[in-house]
């Protein structure tokens, strides 16, 4: 039993306990409705971390109206970096409260379960960690899950996506914020992206890896224009780069290693249609260009999300998730 078992991996689980063709495989689906999807490219020096200021944007003066978040990044160390940083950006009376804390397979079992009941509790607002957190807890009113750095695999990021809003009546928000090399690099040919790179020979297998002819490499100016047509730099510029000049997906391969990851990413349609193919979902709802167009979460918004009534702590920063990338062509990166 599993939320996440793509297509490679279940092949993989029915050979090894040998079913054969006697069994019955129901599956209900991951996606969740109530919880927006989000892909961005760091618009800053990773090092400067100023990709993650939208989490506690400006106006916050009570612990309470910042969103219960759980922030993933799989390297301990960067995780106290990303804790500094994030400290920072709190009014001078909470940066000392506590309300920001890492969390790893580094500490004692006192310091987390004492960590996980704060969170609970609403005392910490933000929880920086790794895939520790959320085994076994049931923590049904997070609000914003938040991915640093690229994931090795689809079934990564939507396992920690699946985090959020676990109660059915709660409204969450997940972000999946990559590398710009990310969109750098060619899934396969896009018929209608003239700079992408053309893919010669036969899909992966395996690891992902093609046989027969070798794939053409792009050059850097190549690279650069297919990072730019596939929305590297959505949210910049003052919105000028927000349109997505390629309205297509790349061609899904279910077996490469990282299970569609890139495809997820660099999609012009729809993110929730990736998934729905990765993880064979119900395809319960049509994709409409209002709902997985390039509009707030670019293309990946639910075909439901509930009307903000009052401005809530998630509000206030799903507003601030398109504005804080926007910089003009004179900054430096």
């Amino acid at each position: 039993m599993s939320a996440t078992l793509p297509a490679c991996v279940r092949r993989d689980v029915l050979s090894r306990l040998q079913f054969g063709d006697n069994y019955a495989y129901i599956n209900v689906g991951n996606d969740h409705s109530n919880v927006s999807l989000a892909v961005r490219a760091m618009q800053h020096p990773r090092s400067s971390f100023k990709d993650l200021n939208f989490i506690v944007p400006n106006g916050f003066a009570e612990a309470s109206q910042i969103p219960k978040t759980f922030l993933y990044a799989d390297n301990v160390v960067r995780g106290v970096d990303l804790e500094d940083h994030l400290i920072e950006l709190l009014s001078p009376h909470l940066r000392s409260s506590g309300i920001i804390r890492t969390y790893s397979a580094a500490y004692t079992d006192q310091y987390r379960a004492k960590a996980i009941e704060q969170f609970r509790e609403g005392v910490v607002r933000i929880l920086i960690c790794t895939n520790t957190a959320g085994m076994g807890c049931d923590l049904p009113d997070i609000e914003l899950v938040m991915q640093w750095k690229l994931p090795k695999t689809v079934s990564s990021f939507i396992q920690r996506a699946g985090r959020a809003a676990r109660a059915p009546s709660g409204v969450g928000l997940a972000v999946l914020l990559v590398e710009r090399s990310a969109y750098a690099k060619s899934v396969t040919t896009l018929d209608n992206c003239a700079v992408a790179a053309k893919v010669q020979g036969e899909k992966g297998t395996g690891k992902g890896k093609a046989k027969g002819k070798k794939m053409k490499t792009m050059s850097a100016k190549e690279a650069k224009a297919h990072a730019v047509a596939c929305g590297v730099n959505h949210s910049a510029y003052g919105g000028e780069s927000d349109q997505v000049y390629v309205k297509d997906e790349p061609p899904l391969n279910k077996d490469m290693e990282d299970e569609g990851l890139l495809v997820l990413i660099q999609t012009g349609i729809c993110r929730r249609r990736v998934l729905t193919k990765v993880f064979k979902n119900n395809e319960s709802y049509e994709y409409k260009s209002n709902e997985c167009g390039t509009e707030t979460h670019q293309g990946s918004q639910p075909p439901v999300y509930p009307a903000a009534i009052s401005v809530t702590p998630l509000y206030l920063t799903e507003s601030a998730l398109p504005r804080w990338p926007r910089r003009t062509k004179h900054d430096k990166l």
